[in-house]
């Protein structure tokens, strides 16, 4: 027969059994050494140049990993090519989570290819950490809580924009081009709403393709519209042909282009600085060819890490600015999991962030909450003069 006192002895180390198990919880993807993610990008086709953010994360996670990884952990990531798919998103997405067994998919590129995954990652509890899109429609905390965007969310610019417009334009006769896609068609049909009961009118609008060529014709009918403001909501390429065909041909309207294309090094110093001058637009990250940001220390941090890291790539750009604060934000969410690498923690905590990134704009931070599931929400608006983008006078 056992003495009390090895009765005790026993449940008390019975009772330390889930106490000990509890220290380190893991769902498929984590272990003591590892965490696997997976990422779908458009590496391949038109929107091609936007891998370049997988391509920034790939580079990014070396780093976290070369520092000893994130609480002792390693980060790998599975990043591929589908495009702008969304059945090939979700193909790839169901092979990451059901045979490579990912612990969570990041920045999965595009509205498409997010809302083709969205329910099947919900229905299985897989954290859809900070897609890259803008649109309203993907994001819905009580249906789809494991999901968080990453950019600002179109309502927010289009509010922006009106309020610009009721303030300094308030009868203005605005032109739109738009890009024929869920980007531009929900910029387009929420600045419509947004500026309803005032007294500007748009007057006109016109769409493209991804595929086209130019949009010089499309410039030229919005001429004819009689239009005084030309608002782009557009990709930069074709942000910077429409801004300098505009000026070629003799038209100046105000301009106010989407946040897609405030890059001073794709756009703004493409066309020139007659053509820029006085455009106005939305910027949250700081843009390293901007000369307002030529000492900035965060800046100067990034570029050591670019030619440490990423050597290949641009330093005149703000894609891998973002991209990179999008790695930061990551990390974080898995430094505040801690040990309790479990999806549903996992999700928690990027439903938990409050911070100010250093290479952000002042004043624009990163917050989520239960049912706050968009982090960036603050976009202050500039001019660009004289070959920088300055606070709106």
């Amino acid at each position: 027969m056992m003495s009390k006192h090895k009765i005790m002895a026993v449940a008390v180390a019975l009772l330390m059994q889930p106490l000990a198990a509890s220290a380190q919880q893991y769902d498929d993807g984590a272990s003591d050494t590892e965490i696997k993610l997976g990422e779908t990008m458009p590496y391949s086709g038109p929107a091609s140049s936007l891998g370049e953010f997988g391509r920034v994360h790939t580079a990014f996670f070396e780093m976290i990993n070369d520092k000893g990884g994130v609480n002792g952990r390693k980060i790998s990531l599975n990043t591929v090519d589908v495009g702008m798919s969304p059945p090939k998103a979700l193909a790839e997405t169901r092979r990451m989570v059901e045979r490579e067994k990912v612990l969570a998919i990041f920045s999965q590129f595009g509205t498409g290819p997010s809302m083709a995954t969205r329910e099947y990652l919900n229905s299985k509890g897989i954290p859809q950490l900070f897609s890259v899109s803008g649109a309203g429609i993907l994001l819905d905390a009580e249906k789809f809580p494991y999901t968080t965007g990453w950019l600002p969310q179109y309502d927010a610019e289009t509010r922006t924009h009106a309020e610009y417009i009721n303030t300094y334009k308030p009868e203005a006769k605005i032109a739109i081009l738009y890009q024929n896609d869920d980007f531009g068609k929900e910029l387009l049909a929420l600045l419509t709403k947004d500026l309803e009961g005032s007294k500007a009118t748009i007057v006109a609008s016109e769409s493209y393709e991804l595929s086209d060529a130019t949009v010089d014709q499309q410039i030229a009918t919005l001429q004819q519209s009689g239009a005084d403001m030309l608002i782009l909501y557009s990709f930069p390429k074709f942000t910077a042909q429409a801004l300098r065909r505009a000026y070629d041909i003799g038209w100046r309207p105000d301009r106010l282009i989407s946040q897609t294309s405030v890059s001073v090094s794709q756009v703004l110093d493409v066309i020139g600085p007659e053509r820029s001058e006085g455009v106005i637009g939305a910027a949250y990250a700081k843009d390293p060819a901007d000369p307002r940001w030529e000492d900035d220390p965060a800046i100067e941090e990034w570029r050591q890490w670019m030619k440490d890291y990423y050597p290949e790539g641009t330093l005149t750009d703000t894609l891998p600015i973002v991209a990179y604060v999008q790695g930061q934000v990551v990390v974080e969410v898995l430094r505040k999991a801690g040990d309790n690498l479990t999806r549903e923690n996992i999700k928690d905590q990027s439903l938990s962030l409050d911070f100010q990134p250093d290479l952000f704009m002042p004043g624009v931070r990163i917050v989520t909450g239960p049912n706050d599931t968009a982090p960036i929400e603050e976009m202050p608006l500039s001019q660009f003069r004289s070959g920088s983008w300055q606070p709106l006078e």
